[in-house]
């Protein structure tokens, strides 16, 4: 190999892989300073408001669904890779000065539901861990448009029309996961990787839908997926507010 370019793989190398802490078995975080050769696609992450109370209540934090809360809403867009994925890649912190005008989309789209935290914390955290290094792409240079950028992903791959257009609505009786998770791949036309969490004495829940999407803004198959639903048990997707929710559903399907 020449060695002008064996001495720039080697940098770029350390670059990618400064500071190396274990998120999972799959997953390798890479924190520090990032270019857009560290990481191949973004992982746009919807998030099921009521399951994802369930799972932080059964963690022992409080967790609170706003009552304008009727749909699914965001976790976070995440430059990652097949193994591992940067955080933390710039010195730059959070602004609320920077989203000015977008805090009313934000609170309905992108709300935090930890009833302990602040209004914005999860803007904060998501901006500062994953947007610092979405930054290396010249469209999300400002701090500004990591959210709105997201925004539009959000609108443009929602899962709630994704399976309102597949005949599947929250519920109080489950579904059976062949039917959520095939309508899901479906509705994407791509390998989209619906995550399913597990509460002890009541079962499984559609709690998460992640989808990859390629530094060109285009809808690619995920290399990999976590948190897979189990096809042997039955999925529960119920309503954001069950006590207000009237339920046409008899059998499930």
């Amino acid at each position: 190999m020449n060695k002008v370019y064996l001495t720039w793989f080697v940098l770029l190398l350390g670059l990618c892989l400064t500071q190396v802490e274990a998120r999972s078995i799959k997953k390798i975080e890479t924190v520090g300073p990032s270019n857009n050769s560290c990481w191949d696609y973004f992982m746009l992450v919807q998030r099921w408001p009521y399951s994802t109370c369930q799972i932080v209540n059964a963690s022992g934090s409080p967790c609170l669904i706003p009552e304008r809360i009727h749909s699914w809403t965001l976790h976070g867009l995440w430059p990652d890779n097949i193994n591992t994925y940067p955080t933390h890649c710039g010195n730059e912190t959070f602004d609320n000065k920077k989203i000015e005008g977008l805090e009313e989309e934000l609170l309905m789209k992108w709300p935090n539901l930890y009833e302990e935290e602040t209004v914005d914390s999860l803007w904060k955290h998501e901006f500062e861990k994953h947007g610092t290094c979405a930054q290396s792409l010249e469209s999300f240079k400002e701090q500004r448009s990591y959210f709105t950028n997201t925004l539009a992903y959000f609108d443009k791959w929602n899962v709630a029309d994704v399976l309102a257009q597949q005949g599947i609505l929250p519920r109080i009786i489950p579904y059976k996961a062949s039917t959520l998770v095939n309508a899901i791949q479906k509705g994407y036309d791509k390998i989209v990787c619906p995550g399913c969490g597990h509460i002890e004495g009541f079962g499984q829940i559609l709690s998460q839908v992640y989808m990859c999407i390629d530094q060109a803004d285009t809808l690619v198959n995920c290399p990999t997926c976590e948190k897979e639903c189990h096809m042997d048990q039955p999925v529960y997707y119920q309503p954001n507010h069950p006590k207000t929710f009237v339920d046409p559903s008899v059998n499930s399907v």
